[in-house]
């Protein structure tokens, strides 16, 4: 064997090339700690880092413990009826024939227990699940020691009560499973945390609690189903470490919001300000941007975050914008991104559909966002329309010497064609990055149909190297081809109405769009290639 394969820290990196979710990849690490003593150790510590169901246990635990109950999974939401791989599917609930002792765990727990880190039950696959007895007999095999199935795990995402009612038919006894799981599972290491919130189910919210208070080195916490309230944001800001949360509204419809004006924001019944002393990034998937503003609102004005991305489908945009302003920390923030989830249900695509006034009622200012001086990523993306930036912003940028300074990322581009006309054109796109010096990825809707042969900008050649024009207007490929010539030398791709797309409206302006593309591609090949396959072409 080749002296480099003696050491633990290449094989360790040879296995963790591996990928655990392809099931191949799994079976070449299985044999690859079978081909000599020195891969077994590093091999087995990647097969049982990342463990999603109960199957691994069950495999290490002797046969006749268990007395196995078919039920059939049914069909997901979305998945059709007639699609026989989905119709098939079952779910094995285990149940004991017998008590679990000692030496039924001895093998798992001197072997493979200590490997795991991660551990999850993914609810859409047919893996099996353990009954309440089953857990409770394994609770006093390992004599109630806290974590004993895993205790070096580190990231534990709970099952789902709604599921384990499911499965077990009562809702009692899915509220009893969640003392013991947490009891097994959460070790003092773990500091990364999936929850999904139910009120109703009264044990499993005591266990989330618990397991909140008595997790003080708490670094990550996801949590779906979350109905934002003063409880709620209560416990979560006494985590002294949590850095990164992630909460999502639950999965029930939610009306839509009559649009409120923008100096009026939605009152706030008590002031919140608890402290969250570590938290760094926070991710709000919402439905309506009122419960995104009531976490924003109770963040300390000493708040340390440098990441913001907020997902929404109700709600007048310009109210999150300002609380973002009032409460957010201006020097600390790098990232913001906002992207919306509605779909419009008219096809404004279509020439013969247009806009009625109120329904353009969500144009935004983005004039408070300047105090954000350290932005790095700004990232405002509508599904239905773009972001359309004013002069007198463009304006503003330019006479704000510091600010944005360091934008590195800019896209306002919505993801459909509209019939929206911009309100900035190729003079103001050329102040942008004149005011941005580091951009280097724009995604932009503005007017090209003005740009001549003699556009140049005095402070050009600028970085840019990936532009995203979108379906905005454009007049003549040549001149635009000139324009990015001098302007943008480095330009390693244009991207403008995807393909998939054909509105009758705006045909022509992919065509040119296109041109162009191909024009820059086949004048210089390389930078292109290197690009599309995620490589630095400056590094070459």
């Amino acid at each position: 064997m080749h002296r480099s394969l003696q050491i633990s820290e290449v094989i360790h990196t040879i296995c963790d090339q591996l990928d655990q979710s392809d099931h191949l990849e799994r079976n070449t690490c299985i044999a690859l700690s079978l081909t000599c003593k020195a891969f077994l150790e590093p091999a087995l510590d990647h097969i049982w880092r990342d463990v999603s169901s109960f199957k691994p246990l069950v495999a290490c635990l002797p046969a006749d413990l268990w007395r196995v109950e078919i039920q059939p999974m049914g069909r997901s939401k979305g998945v059709a009826e007639t699609e026989p791989y989905y119709s098939q599917l079952v779910r094995k609930l285990l149940h004991l024939q017998r008590e679990v002792t000692p030496a039924d765990l001895d093998r798992y727990l001197s072997f493979y227990a200590g490997r795991i880190r991660t551990f999850q039950t993914d609810s859409w696959m047919p893996f099996p699940i353990l009954s309440v007895h089953a857990l409770k007999s394994i609770q006093v095999a390992t004599n109630f020691k806290k974590g004993a199935l895993a205790p070096s795990l580190h990231a534990l995402k709970w099952v789902s009560p709604a599921l384990l009612e499911s499965v077990f038919k009562s809702h009692d006894a899915a509220d009893d499973f969640y003392p013991i799981y947490a009891s097994l599972f959460l070790s003092e290491h773990v500091d990364t945390l999936h929850l999904c919130i139910y009120k109703e189910y009264a044990q499993y919210m005591a266990e989330v609690h618990s397991a909140l208070d008595r997790s003080p080195d708490m670094k990550k916490l996801s949590s779906v189903n979350t109905i934002l309230d003063d409880s709620i944001i209560a416990t979560l800001s006494t985590i002294p470490c949590l850095r990164l949360l992630v909460l999502q509204d639950p999965y029930s419809e939610t009306p839509a919001l009559t649009p409120q004006p923008s100096g009026s924001p939605p009152p706030i019944t008590e002031d919140l300000t608890p402290p969250f002393p570590s938290l760094e990034s926070l991710t709000l998937i919402y439905k309506d941007l009122r419960s995104c503003n009531l976490l924003l609102r109770s963040l300390p004005p000493s708040n340390r975050l440098h990441s913001i991305h907020i997902s929404y489908t109700h709600g007048y945009l310009q109210n999150t914008i300002d609380t973002v302003h009032s409460h957010v920390n201006h020097l600390t923030l790098r990232k913001l991104v906002m992207i919306d989830d509605f779909y419009p249900t008219k096809d404004y695509s279509s020439p013969s559909v247009e806009k009625t006034e109120d329904e353009f009622w969500d144009d935004v200012e983005m004039q408070p966002l300047l105090a954000f001086k350290n932005l790095v990523t700004l990232r405002v993306v509508r599904k239905g329309w773009h972001t359309l930036l004013t002069p007198d912003f463009v304006h503003e940028l330019e006479m704000s010497d510091s600010s944005w300074r360091n934008l590195e990322e800019l896209d306002l581009c919505g993801t459909r064609p509209t019939t929206q006309v911009p309100l900035i054109n190729h003079d103001h796109f050329l102040k942008i990055l004149e005011a941005c010096p580091a951009l280097r990825n724009v995604a932009l809707f503005f007017d090209a149909t003005r740009i001549t042969f003699h556009d140049e900008s005095p402070s050009a050649p600028f970085h840019l190297q990936n532009l995203s024009v979108r379906d905005s207007p454009i007049a003549s490929a040549d001149c635009v081809l000139n324009f990015l010539d001098f302007n943008l030398p480095n330009i390693l791709s244009i991207n403008g109405i995807p393909g998939c797309m054909d509105p009758p409206c705006v045909p022509l302006y992919r065509k040119r769009w296109e041109e162009v593309e191909e024009t820059l591609r086949d004048a210089n090949p390389r930078p292109w290639i290197l690009n599309s396959i995620g490589v630095d072409p400056y590094l070459y």
